[in-house]
């Protein structure tokens, strides 16, 4: 390239950009209004405050007005910088018709001439300051465009913009060199807006275009380009704000589809949707209209853009089902794209789900913010635990704007030559496919797509030479077009087995700890009312209730929501949102019970919804004169205090109903506290600590088999300093271990209780301004050290973590996750298992060999780290960005310590986690009828699990959801306690897909199960 000539040529592209306004015409008046008043406003003035609303009228006179001119109008707001989250955001109104919006990156709207009234045009700008506590002045004019400066304008930048992406090729090279200067001494700007000057500027981008354009050469690649504006659900700003960031930048797309036939946009994310409908009916029937015209695309798959590693796998379900059926209710869309361009990682749960709702393709963009690996592939073939595949994208724009490293891409990208060409260059699978998927448009209240990136599209639709072709179209067409040639090539088509695991984020397992322990619970208590509530007459009715409840659930599985890296007011509504969500399930057990049990003064009903039998603790308010019967036989019993104690139902069959009646008896002892020594000693383990009450020795007696390695400590409670580089909620570094204090200050420690079902120590230690009040359960009849804590936290940028030392010789670990379980490496030989010192897991851990293990089963912690003879646990981190006070105050929680004989299946790990995360259902003074102690359902094979029961969305049928956790195919045979009229296998849309064979007696049907297979089934009842 030669520069000097590229310097002179650019030079002339920005007189160009001076001239294309040709006259101003500033405000003439102003009034701005707020919750104090109405008042003038003259330019210059300055207003603004966190959060602040304000309303200005404006009238602009344009003595000169032609209604054959061009006029926009231009707002803008001074002393911000270009943050998208931070900059003041407006709307503009013509009479009562909202216009579009005005951000950092819209600043001008097109006039029509109707608007104006004897030449004075007269708007409202309803305008939102920001979030920061900030006042600034506002502009507004409206200004004379020269129609045919801009165009050429734009053809000079992008001709320019094409040839310093050329220059490798001399031939091209020297073609651009010598057309933009030809057009550029053919400009006449001695006179600016002559008719030479116009005639010129006609000449010159004829000369451009006649030199320039040519056929698209398959081997530049398409670029299929589709608008967008990513909007988080909450972040840095409350849900309310989501909604006006919606509503600001869907006017903005709509007013830009008026300016550009060709331009066209998708959004995901029906809850948003939802919200404009409710908010804004009109704004909603435009996007109807502009869906129905094939122009606006909703596409998404799930109800809103959730993190995929906390989740339930039932919670994923219904991110899948809600999702969809809004799409098709609302848009008769099937949508077949999941798109989580933005998520922290994404489960090896996911492909089956998908395939199983319908979903065909899966597109990220969050893998190239990799702090260690280069993602290696772009288009790959995404291979789930149970083997199903589905076609994968990441998308790989190139970041003019702001990059995190080398291989940075953006599912918010600028449109220009260089993004466009580099985008294609960059590409990996070129021997796959001839092309890739651009996502264009400013997010998060940025405004989306701009008229600058539609001019540039608009040049490049028909070939430049030496450049990628452009499509604008729908990300379906693209994802279409791409599974197309990956099938046509597939033998070259690289596969990825397994998670989809994020180099990054990973404090997002662990910030927030109420938040994550309430969606667990919320997901608990949503099941288990539903599968009460799934066999009553009145099932669909409760379905008013439910649908919502469950929406705000998900809605709140947000990915920068429920890992924790949102501000506190978005806490604050979620706190809301739970306790609303508890009462209202509590509300419709209390109906249950009203309606389906008898009364009985004293009793107490408990309630398994879980689907393997079991043995219920419930906490009773019992007198040490008091025993315990059920069905006229009596319990176990452990008196707690003076007035409750422990009573534990034996074998309460699934989702069936047991009945704990007081009776007297002599009177038992109060536990009383002494003191605890360095050793303790059940029937099960024997145990020794040091002066901190670590365990240096854990012995299980029936297995005769030493848990700690010498020299290791289990249970040990371990301070880190954690300051992370960047992202503060977000991120743990893998420099965290470098300095640490083992928490070491034991303020007290006794033996609390010991009786017939279970030993209880309780350990209180000090670290700094914190206090961890700990009690470990020794469960009879079990190796399980159920270990209860109580953390008061107030020690910023700490990370407790539990940390296990286990003798056995295992060179992986094996961890939960959604309908499953995966394992990891202990080792750290490559690059890619050191980045995995910090991973994700459902309800518990595992690090075994093949004749020993230690499970560790938690009720709402998700980070865990395993190395040689290790295995460790997340249990608080304090970060104060952008929540200051995240994680500080009280935190309780559960993990169990379970070390057992041979691997977790045989040990029934799943069983234990399953069991401390599914409690019973419990009522006062009512009894169940004799025929609800018995299954409602059951299922034969103990490696499958009964995971839902729900009534059907749609009509009066039930819905079963039942998985295969040990990766063994399986024919499960499933027995209903009354007969049933119908079964079939359907999807995850509870539509129906075949018919299962109901056995003569009208009760059973098998089904079959791969390994890790998810199943639903849908059943009628005689």
């Amino acid at each position: 390239m030669n520069e000097a000539s590229f310097k002179r040529i650019s030079r002339i592209a920005e007189v160009l950009q001076e001239h294309i306004v040709t006259k101003s015409y500033p405000f003439t008046s102003a009034t701005l209004s707020d919750a104090d008043g109405e008042r003038t406003y003259h330019a210059g003035d300055y207003f603004g405050g966190e959060n602040a609303n304000y309303d200005m009228t404006m009238t602009v006179s344009v003595p000169d007005f032609d209604p054959a001119n061009q006029y926009v109008l231009t707002v803008g707001t001074r002393g911000y910088n270009d943050d998208n989250t931070r900059n003041p955001q407006i709307k503009l109104f013509i009479g009562t018709e909202l216009v579009q919006a005005f951000d950092v990156n819209h600043h001008d709207c097109p006039l029509d001439a109707a608007w104006f009234v004897d030449g004075v045009l007269t708007f409202r700008l309803q305008i939102y300051a920001g979030r920061d506590d900030k006042k600034f002045p506002l502009d507004a004019v409206v200004n004379l465009i020269d129609p045919q400066t801009r165009t050429t304008y734009f053809d000079f930048m992008t001709y320019l913009g094409c040839w310093k992406n050329v220059t490798a090729e001399q031939n091209l090279d020297n073609r651009y060199r010598a057309a933009l200067e030809e057009a550029a001494n053919h400009l006449d700007l001695r006179d600016i807006g002559s008719e030479a000057y116009q005639a010129s500027l006609t000449a010159a981008s004829q000369i451009l275009h006649d030199q320039l354009d040519e056929a698209p050469d398959p081997k530049n690649g398409t670029i299929y380009a589709i608008g967008h504006t990513h909007i988080d659900m909450a972040w840095l700003w409350p849900i309310e704000q989501t909604v006006e960031k919606a509503n600001r930048s869907f006017a903005t797309v709509l007013n830009l589809m008026k300016q550009y036939p060709e331009f066209q946009f998708m959004h995901s994310s029906p809850q948003l949707y939802k919200w404009i409908k409710e908010k804004y009916p009109s704004q909603y029937a435009e996007i109807k209209a502009a869906v129905m015209a094939g122009r606006w695309h909703p596409e998404g798959a799930m109800w809103i853009e959730p993190d995929t590693n906390l989740p339930s796998g039932e919670s994923l379900v219904r991110q899948l089902m809600y999702g969809k059926r809004f799409f098709k209710r609302e848009f008769d869309i099937d949508s077949k794209v999941l798109w989580l361009p933005d998520v922290f990682g994404y489960s090896a749960s996911l492909p089956q789900l998908m395939k199983k709702a319908g979903v065909d393709y899966f597109m990220t963009t969050k893998l190239a913010w990799n702090d260690t690996n280069i993602f290696p592939d772009t288009s790959f073939y995404w291979q789930g635990i149970d083997g199903t595949q589905v076609v994968a994208h990441i998308i790989n724009t190139i970041s003019e704007f702001w990059s995190l490293n080398e291989w940075y891409s953006t599912y918010s990208g600028l449109v220009t030559p260089n993004v466009l060409k580099k985008t294609w260059d960059k590409y990996r699978q070129k021997d796959v496919s001839d092309s890739v998927l651009v996502a264009y448009g400013w997010g998060d209240g940025g405004g989306g797509p701009t008229p600058e990136m539609m001019e540039y599209l608009n040049r490049f639709q028909h070939g430049i030479a030496g450049m990628p072709r452009v499509r604008q179209a729908g990300v379906r067409e693209y994802f279409d077009h791409l599974a197309g040639t990956m099938a046509a090539n597939r033998d070259a088509v690289p596969v990825w087995m397994g998670e989809l695991y994020f180099e990054f984020h990973r404090g997002t397992y662990t910030s927030q700890a109420h938040s994550k322990h309430a969606n667990r619970a919320l997901e608990t208590q949503l099941q288990s009312t539903e599968k009460l509530l799934a066999t009553t007459p009145s099932a669909g009715a409760h379905r008013e209730v439910l649908g919502p409840i469950w929406e705000r659930a998900l809605l709140n599985q947000f990915h920068d929501v429920l890992p924790g890296s949102s501000i506190p007011q978005v806490y604050q509504q979620t706190d809301q949102d739970y306790a609303t969500a508890f009462s209202q399930l509590h509300d419709l057990q209390a109906e249950y019970a009203k309606g389906q049990l008898t009364p009985a003064p004293g009793a107490t009903t408990v309630y398994n919804p879980w689907g393997q039998t079991r043995s219920v603790a419930v906490e009773l308010p019992l007198t040490p004169e008091q025993g315990a019967t059920v069905n006229g036989q009596p319990v176990a019993t452990q008196q707690l205090s003076a007035t409750t104690a422990l009573v534990q139902v034996p074998q309460v069959a699934p989702f069936a109903f047991a009945t704990i009646t007081p009776v007297k008896q002599a009177a038992v002892a109060v536990p009383a506290a002494k003191p605890l020594g360095q050793t303790y000693e059940t029937a099960e383990l024997k145990v020794k600590f040091d002066a901190a009450y670590n365990i240096t020795s854990l012995y299980d007696k029936q297995a005769q088999r030493e848990v700690v390695p010498a020299g290791g400590l289990l249970n040990q409670l371990v301070v880190y300093q954690d300051l992370p580089t960047e992202y503060d909620a977000w991120n743990v570094d893998s420099t965290y271990h470098a300095k640490s204090w083992p928490v070491a200050t034991v303020v007290s420690a006794t033996i609390e209780g010991q009786g017939a079902l279970r030993d209880t120590l309780h350990i209180v230690r000090r670290f700094e301004h914190s206090t961890i009040d700990t009690r470990l359960h020794f469960i009879h009849g079990t190796t399980k050290i159920q270990i209860d804590c109580d953390l008061d936290w107030h020690d910023d940028h700490t990370f407790l973590r539990c940390e296990n030392a286990v003798a056995v010789n295992a060179t992986e670990a094996s961890y939960d996750i959604q309908f499953g379980n995966l394992t990891r490496p202990v080792n750290k030989n490559t690059s890619w298992e050191q980045a995995k010192f910090e991973v994700p897991a459902q309800k518990w851990a595992d690090l075994s060999d093949n004749g020993y293990g230690l499970s560790i089963l938690t009720d709402a912690k998700y980070g865990y780290d395993a190395g040689y003879q290790h295995l460790g646990v997340s249990l608080h981190r304090c970060p104060t960005f952008p929540d200051p006070q995240a994680d500080t105050g009280h935190d309780r929680f559960t993990y169990t310590l379970f070390p057992h004989a041979g691997g977790w299946r045989e040990a029934g790990t799943m069983q234990a986690a399953l069991a401390l995360n599914t409690p019973a259902v419990v009522w006062s003074d009512v009894a169940a009828p004799a025929q609800r102690t018995e299954a409602w359902v059951s299922v034969a094979q103990p490696n499958i699990i009964i995971d839902t029961i729900k009534p059907a969305e749609d009509d009066a049928a039930i819905i079963l959801r039942a998985y295969e956790y040990a990766n063994a195919q399986t024919t499960a045979t499933i027995t209903f306690q009354q007969a049933l009229a119908s079964a079939d296998l359907c999807n995850l849309l509870e539509q129906p897909e075949s018919a299962l064979t109901i056995s003569p007696d009208g009760h059973t049907v098998t089904v079959p199960f791969g390994g890790f297979a998810v199943q639903t089934i849908r059943v009628t009842l005689k």
